[in-house]
């Protein structure tokens, strides 16, 4: 809807055209009005312009308003008044019209009148505007001496009466009309609108064509307004409405129908308040059915949605599925190898083993960033870093692939170093996200670049690759979960498709963007991050050379007591054989009290600590060891599934030194336990 309040420094050529369009339509509805006004000249129980000013300031905004002074002038003017009284009439009229608009546009109208508030609010302007018109109109004609003073009450009444019609009738069906509807798209709507409108006729010629008219036969219109309202909605209704109304008013004026008893102008009040009744009945149908299929719809958009996603569920459990036993396979056969006679076999059975272990523990962790990016519980440790320090390390990360596919690639940075404020490790992942995605794409042999510039406001990096590209209709759902091309059975290229939606999240974290571009499919894609530039480094603060107090394990040997306590026995027990080559003294336990029992006797320098024991979990243990004589300094490491930021922050309040996510590294994990007295977390 047009606002209706536009300064007049605004006005165009086109709206000269607009101004006289609505007061040549005024004027004729003027005048149709007036040839029914019988009991002064000038007041009339029949007024469409008053809906027509409505609608046209609602839908052509102030552009319509002097069209609407000029045709109300016009119309006045040539119905033996004083210019003034016209002209203050007119006034009067465009006023009301104004008042009107700016009320609907204050309480969110609109014009197709599909929602029961719009119908609220349309019959609410309906009785406040009018009275304004009434009230500067039947002034003007007592002070003009046009009409006596006596009689000024009963046309204030005739005046509103009339005008308040032509608002709920008119002004709907010129709105319903020129707004953008949806139409049922049901077979047979046309065949029924055809149907709807001979009922209309039909029930009009009873109600309204006979004489001598029987008592209350103009409720047989009700029906047909019911019927339009449910089943076609408010065009329909706003149709049947002001069809009914023409033919009620116009067989009234020729001495037809219930109406017609009290004479040609005395019918017209009676008729007015029914279809008052008839015109707010049809506005609140009509809007309720609207409401109500729209409601219908949205239910089969959302049913849709969770048909797609479900789809898309299945899809992805099928696709996980496939992915886990991939690395599966190998490992069990793996496993087969480690115990063959051949040192050679078992050298590559080990290999094999840990890259694929790799393999699933990359899996994993994908899904965990999705689950805590989506569920927003992802915290960046932000610092000022050199770009190629996180370029270099998300180089590394890939490095044996891109050499396993003999695949070239180029690293460009300015020799200028650029600086972000970033965490490296979350900025490293989108970049190394970005390289996976280009060699598992990239054909062996092929090329892939990574660049970097400086751009006005941040930096831009790029990785291009020679790859198989992304068609077209592919383009803008690259970033959507799970997405990774047209799929197929034998899965190549393999993974999850979670790698881009992880990047473009991680890189909206840091204030970015990621986007994808590719000339087609068979052309190579080029995937562009865009991250704000550092600000300059302030001066570096003297280093404090203390080395702040923390837990450590007694002792400086290099063999530690370490207590293992986890309720998976393989798991444990391979932590121990693990420790206990490393030269470790290790006692176990598979739950709470037993590793509390093992902690008296035992008094462990060291606690490799599961969270997810049955019974009494690791945080309770964790508070129990340190009451444990001997275990006050013990350094408690808790090793877990659990990885979420909440898990953490319980850990530490817990009194756990160090949080491990499983599956640990054999190197990490051996780098805690040997950690000397004293040595920083």
């Amino acid at each position: 809807m047009t606002s209706p309040r536009r300064s007049l420094r605004e006005f165009r050529g086109t709206d000269l055209l607009v101004a006289l369009g609505v007061a040549v339509l005024y004027v004729a509805a003027a005048k149709l009005g007036l040839t029914l006004a019988f009991q002064a000249a000038q007041v009339s129980a029949v007024w469409p312009p008053t809906g027509l000013a409505l609608a046209a300031l609602l839908r052509l905004g102030p552009r319509a308003a002097p069209g609407v002074l000029l045709g109300a002038f016009v119309a006045n003017a040539t119905a033996g008044e004083p210019l003034w009284v016209a002209a203050g009439i007119a006034v009067g009229n465009t006023f009301e019209a104004v008042v009107g608009a700016t009320l609907l546009s204050h309480l969110g109208f609109d014009g197709r009148l599909a929602r029961l508030r719009d119908a609220l609010a349309l019959i609410a302007a309906a009785v406040v505007s009018p009275a304004v018109a009434a009230t500067i109109g039947v002034t003007c004609l007592g002070a003009g001496g046009v009409q006596p003073a006596s009689s000024l009450q009963g046309l204030w009444r005739v005046w509103w009466l009339g005008d308040a019609l032509g608002d709920l009738i008119v002004a709907p069906f010129l709105l319903v009309w020129t707004a953008r509807q949806s139409w049922p798209r049901r077979r047979g709507a046309v065949i029924e609108a055809f149907a709807l409108l001979a009922g209309l006729f039909a029930a009009s010629a009873i109600a309204f064509g006979r004489v001598p008219p029987s008592p209350a036969l103009e409720y047989v219109t009700f029906p047909v307004a019911i019927w339009a309202a449910l089943r076609l909605g408010p065009p329909a209704t706003a149709t049947v409405t002001a069809g009914t109304y023409a033919f009620a008013v116009w067989a009234t004026h020729r001495g037809l129908g219930p109406f017609a008893g009290a004479g040609p102008e005395g019918g017209l009040v009676p008729l007015q308040v029914f279809m008052a009744v008839f015109a707010m009945t049809a506005l609140f149908l009509g809007a309720i059915a609207s409401q109500h299929r729209q409601a219908e719809e949205e239910l089969r958009r959302h049913a849709e949605q969770l048909s797609e996603v479900d789809r898309r569920k299945d899809e992805f459990l099928a696709m996980l599925s496939h992915e886990l036993r991939n690395p599966l396979a190998p490992i069990l056969h793996a496993v087969e190898l480690l115990g063959h006679d051949d040192p050679r076999l078992a050298s590559k059975a080990r290999e094999i083993i840990g890259r694929q272990s790799e393999h699933l523990t990359r899996l994993v962790d994908d899904l965990l960033d999705v689950s805590r990016i989506t569920r927003g519980t992802v915290r960046l440790s932000r610092r000022r870093v050199a770009l190629k320090d996180v370029v270099d390390a998300a180089v590394d990360t890939w490095r044996h692939l891109i050499a396993q596919r003999r695949q070239e690639l180029s690293v460009e940075i300015p020799e200028v170093q650029l600086f972000v404020e970033a965490d490296p490790t979350r900025l490293a992942q989108v970049i190394a996200n970005l390289l996976h995605n280009a060699a598992k794409f990239t054909p062996e042999g092929g090329r892939i670049a990574i660049t970097a510039a400086r751009e006005e406001g941040g930096i831009a990096l790029a990785v291009r690759d020679e790859g198989s590209g992304i068609a077209p209709e592919h383009l803008d759902r690259v970033f959507e979960l799970f997405v990774q091309g047209p799929p197929s059975l034998d899965r190549p290229q393999g993974g999850l498709g979670l790698g881009l939606t992880l990047a473009r999240r991680l890189a909206e974290l840091h204030g970015g963007t990621l986007e994808a571009a590719s000339e087609g499919a068979g052309r190579g894609s080029e995937f562009v991050v865009r991250i704000p530039e550092a600000p300059a480094a302030e001066p570096a603060a003297p280093k404090d050379a203390t080395v702040p107090a923390s837990r450590a394990p007694v002792g400086t040997g290099r063999g530690r007591r370490v207590l293992v306590v986890d309720d998976n026995a393989d798991a444990r027990d391979a932590m121990q054989f693990l420790l206990e080559d490393d030269g470790h003294e290790v006692r176990s336990a598979g739950d709470g009290p037993g590793a509390l029992e093992e902690a008296r006797s035992f008094q462990p320098q060291v606690v490799l600590l599961d969270i997810g024991l049955p019974g009494m979990d690791g945080y309770e243990v964790s508070r129990a060891l340190r009451a444990v004589a001997g275990c006050e300094r013990a350094l408690i490491v808790a090793v877990s599934g659990y990885g979420q930021a909440e898990d953490r922050a319980r850990s530490r309040v817990a009194g756990f030194d160090e949080h491990l996510l499983k599956p640990v590294a054999p190197d990490r994990l051996l780098e805690i336990v040997r950690r000397p007295v004293g040595a920083p977390s």
